[in-house]
């Protein structure tokens, strides 16, 4: 059984790319609360996280427990194939929100996380490992950028574009402002008492992880790791346009990057109360119903407990 207790030594042994996709978002999500599992501090201040977090240590108890006794499959070796794909995720949402070849050649960006590493260096993206394995396939940056457009349909004309790792939810280029200076405007009514639902939505999970940032240090990888994970939400459209809180994204997103282009190598994220207690509000404004809780918790407990059919 995987608990807070055990799981900082456990989650040193866990294959995180061989996780299903809900248990790697879980992961990540954790991995970002504990302060990359060192702490449990934030676990223990929100019923919200707590609940969420439980249940993904819960659910990877059961698949921990399922995979006890089969045996290691070994690796095969990293094809260009592979090594292609993953070169495309590097610069597929900026292609696909329009930036010009140009843009994402200066931005000099890089994707480096627990399934690969792959960074644009001059013209040419390289990746250096994937899943573990090292590896040494390098592409020619404007073969990949045009395999994408190819691939979506697109127009291959050149165009100006909004400065590089930059996913907008809008196309409208939004004039240079001062870090935390601007404060979202939405029409959200202000609640008093959470909504209670079946599950939390990706804006308002993003927005609280926002919040849990003041005043914290953070290294300016973690910081891209969040960028990165905002963007592939917006991209795969699990935050959308016409979501209430799309404003309050837009500004997450702003000051996430302002933050990043400022940092050295570790920075601490500072909001105005004003600021603060309005992202709070929202954070706030919904809660996992208990009897989804129950639920997850007895599913669990009932998988485990049943014996095997013969």
């Amino acid at each position: 059984m995987i608990t807070t207790q055990n799981y900082f030594d456990k989650v040193k042994t866990i294959n995180v790319s061989a996780l299903p996709n809900a248990l790697k978002e879980g992961h990540h999500f954790t991995k970002e609360i504990t302060e990359n599992h060192k702490t449990w501090t934030y676990y223990n201040s929100d019923k919200d996280i707590k609940s969420t977090i439980d249940e993904y240590l819960a659910n990877l108890s059961h698949l921990n427990k399922e995979n006890k006794h089969k045996p290691v499959k070994n690796t095969k070796h990293i094809t260009e194939e592979q090594a292609r794909e993953v070169a495309k995720s590097v610069i597929k949402p900026y292609v696909l929100r329009g930036d010009s070849y140009e843009n994402i050649r200066s931005g000099q960006m890089g994707s480096y996380n627990d399934e690969h590493h792959a960074s644009i260096k001059g013209n040419k993206i390289e990746v250096t490992s994937i899943k573990g394995k090292t590896t040494d396939w390098k592409f020619t940056l404007q073969s990949i950028y045009n395999e994408i457009k190819e691939e979506n349909g697109m127009n291959t004309k050149k165009q100006s574009t909004p400065p590089p790792h930059k996913a907008k939810q809008t196309k409208q280029v939004q004039p240079k402002t001062k870090p935390m200076k601007q404060t979202p405007s939405t029409n959200t009514p202000k609640r008093t008492d959470p909504n209670e639902v079946e599950r939390i939505i990706e804006e308002v999970k993003f927005i609280k992880r926002f919040v849990l940032l003041q005043n914290k240090q953070k290294t300016k990888q973690q910081i891209l790791n969040f960028i990165n994970q905002l963007q592939k939400a917006i991209v795969e459209k699990r935050i959308r346009k016409v979501s209430p809180y799309a404003k309050y994204i837009d500004f997450v997103q702003d000051n996430l990057i302002k933050f990043y282009d400022s940092m050295a190598k570790t920075g601490t994220m500072q909001m105005t109360d004003k600021i603060l207690d309005k992202l709070i509000e929202v954070a706030g404004s919904e809660k996992v119903r208990l009897s989804v809780g129950y639920r997850n918790v007895i599913s669990v407990f009932t998988a485990n407990k049943l014996p095997k059919k013969s």
